[in-house]
């Protein structure tokens, strides 16, 4: 018996994030999304090489097993991003404590879902399925809260942003956090 469209669906959506996108996702040469195809970061959605990427990088959020970035590499990384991004909107003085609450913000939510996904990965060892699930509906309602959170920062900032400011931030966060 066929699954229905649905049916397909939700299970897709489940085990995917459990680890079994590689599977579900080989890919011959010649077909779209083989290795050198696209340029690098630039495969069609949801259509990237199982295992093989352009000079061994990953999709964004998307790693190696066994080999995530530390909590400390990636608050680093986000610490480098928002002093340039601090930069190209040229805070204020009387803007400096609202952008401090929206980097806060950032940062918190960067530490949380650092630690989150460190645990699921060493609980991923010994979890079962459902387990994992769980462990992963739990890591995204906490990003869900974190995001509200800079939500209400970012909303007071982006407020006392210059029309000048607030087109230079509307231009940025389109691409903030993709590498560009």
């Amino acid at each position: 018996m066929m699954p229905s469209s649905s049916r397909l669906c939700a299970m897709l959506a489940v085990l995917i994030p459990l680890g079994a996108a590689p599977a579900l996702a080989q890919v011959t040469p010649g077909q779209p999304g083989a290795p050198g195809q696209y340029p690098p970061g630039q495969y069609p959605s949801g259509q990237y090489p199982s295992g093989q990427y352009p000079s061994g990088q990953y999709p964004p959020g998307q790693y190696p097993p066994g080999q995530y970035p530390s909590a400390e590499s990636q608050m680093a990384a986000l610490n480098g991003e928002l002093a340039q991004l601090r930069l190209r909107l040229g805070v204020t003085a009387e803007q400096e404590p609202l952008w401090n609450a929206v980097a806060q913000a950032m940062r918190a939510d960067t530490l949380h879902r650092a630690q989150a996904l460190q645990a699921r990965m060493q609980r991923r060892t010994y979890a079962n399925a459902l387990e994992d699930l769980r462990a992963y509906v739990a890591m995204m309602k906490a990003h869900v809260t974190d995001l509200q959170q800079l939500e209400t920062a970012f909303t007071a900032f982006y407020e006392r942003l210059s029309q000048t400011q607030r087109t230079v931030a509307d231009r940025v966060f389109q691409t903030f956090g993709q590498g560009q």
